[in-house]
């Protein structure tokens, strides 16, 4: 009778198993000799374990019957598998009576998702090149850097995990994962036709090989990963004549995904490498109008509604609507200056006079106004207080976010003829992707007014406390946290 396994989060009454892990978790080539307990203690290898429970360490163990059997931690240290400052590595250790049961494999794919929710974008760790578990590393979807360790011998691969949704080229090898996304019929219903169903791995070939042939400057076609697993599929076509600056896209991932918010993540990675690398200004889709769920990833991931195609398709024999959304080369992002800061304090007192002040006494206004002073501004800025970034077209400022330290949004203002472009979103992902100013924090917060509060509610952002009022100026607190979208 097999054993149920339970994987939870380690406690701190644990963190002494941790030395029996680490032993255990030692490589020892066939017919080598156990080394001494007291190997974990020298100084390159006892780092891994010595004082663990920092704001930066994680850990994990498996319990069969009440006994932990298995565990798996990270560190931000200066260890074998080393990275930077800002990658967490691993170790993982199953007691060898344990081994070869899926426990491993099942503890890996939870720190996947719990270093996700910490904020963390990646994972490395260090492995003996002729270690059998290169390949069951390889299988979660970690690959090699070409990194060289510290060992003379050059002894050890350095791995990295890269976590939560990302997009990449396609690779050969990927045809059996295209078979188990796309051999769905749920999944075929929603796109057009031609796509052969049952679906086979020669079919996958097929399209993978089309894809890495095609023109570079005519289809973007890319894998959805989530957490080093292929999932789904995203391509960006280029029309042609005088619509060559605008392109197609279409996507799909596994059922199993849908509703987690991961293909929303996919097309905004893909619309934000089209718009950074060519010379696109538009990318457009079509779904049906009966897919309502693909209508919300558009939305969610800054595309408008155009209108309303009626008849356009016929689908499973039946005459279907289908609906025209677009989204629009953003402005350009950058961190200001203090020369930046009277124009972008004008800009922000307009927009505030706007859709803001209506909903402050002028109490509130006056506060507002001499906190936006651009003196007031320029010497928070010299004293690292204030971080500013703004989006510009032509040169010209249309949006701005201001950070407080540690990580909460002190000013996120957009210009009214540039609403509803995804330039609010864009600013935040530029502070969000600054892992200087986003490592160790779980949280990014702001004091929303009322005005903008649904606007933070589509930015992930939800409250934490009621409405308050500080010297006339209403706001409601809102924070959000790093997860994958």
């Amino acid at each position: 009778m097999s054993q149920t396994t339970i994987i939870r989060e380690m406690t701190p009454s644990e963190y002494p198993l941790l030395e029996k892990f680490l032993y255990h978790s030692i490589f020892l080539p066939p017919g080598a000799e156990l080394p001494h307990r007291g190997i974990i203690f020298e100084p390159e290898i006892h780092i891994y374990i010595k004082g663990f429970g920092g704001k930066d360490d994680c850990g994990l163990v498996a319990e069969q019957d009440g006994k932990v059997v298995g565990a798996a931690w990270t560190r931000i240290i200066p260890g074998y598998g080393h990275i930077d400052n800002y990658t967490p590595e691993l170790a993982i250790s199953i007691l060898p009576e344990h081994r070869g049961r899926g426990i491993g494999t099942m503890l890996m794919k939870r720190l996947f998702e719990l270093l996700r929710e910490r904020g963390y974008h990646r994972m490395s760790l260090s492995v003996q090149k002729d270690n059998p578990a290169v390949r069951f590393y390889k299988r979660l979807g970690c690959v090699i850097t070409g990194r060289k360790t510290d060992h003379a011998n050059h002894e050890d691969y350095i791995m990295m995990k890269e976590l939560g949704v990302s997009i990449r080229p396609w690779q050969v090898n990927d045809a059996p994962d295209l078979v188990a996304v796309i051999n769905n019929k749920k999944v075929q219903d929603n796109l057009r036709d031609g796509i052969p169903y049952p679906y086979t791995e020669n079919d996958a070939n097929t399209y993978i090989n089309t894809a890495l042939s095609a023109e570079k400057e005519t289809r973007y076609a890319f894998a959805i990963t989530y957490n080093g697993e292929v999932i789904g599929s995203i391509v960006a076509s280029r029309k042609d004549n005088i619509h060559r600056l605008t392109a197609e896209l279409g996507y799909f991932i596994a059922e199993q995904y849908w509703g987690k918010g991961i293909t929303t993540e996919a097309v905004r990675q893909i619309c934000n490498l089209i718009f950074e690398k060519t010379d696109i200004v538009r990318i457009f889709a079509e779904p049906y109008a009966c897919n309502h769920a693909s209508c919300r990833v558009l939305e969610k991931a800054g595309f408008r509604f155009e209108g309303l195609l009626r008849q356009n398709a016929i689908k499973n024999g039946e005459i279907v609507d289908m609906k025209m959304y677009a989204i629009l080369k953003p402005p350009s992002i950058r961190k200001l200056s203090t020369e930046d800061v009277a124009p972008a304090m004008e800009l922000i007192w307009k927009v505030f006079s706007e859709f803001e002040a209506p909903d402050y006494s002028n109490e509130g206004i006056k506060e507002f106004r001499a906190f936006i002073q651009p003196s007031h501004v320029s010497d928070k800025m010299k004293k690292d207080e204030f971080l500013l970034w703004g989006a510009f077209e032509h040169e010209k400022i249309v949006g701005v976010i201001a950070i407080k330290p540690p990580l909460h949004i002190a000013l996120l203002f957009v210009d009214k003829r540039f609403h509803r472009r995804g330039i609010a979103r864009k600013l935040l992902e530029t502070v969000m992707n600054n892992e200087m100013i986003v490592h160790g924090h779980a949280y990014i917060t702001v004091n929303s007014s009322p005005y903008a509060v649904e606007i933070y509610r589509c930015l992930g952002f939800e409250p934490t406390d009621t409405e308050q009022t500080v010297n006339g100026l209403r706001f409601i607190p809102m924070k959000r946290k790093f997860v994958t979208k």
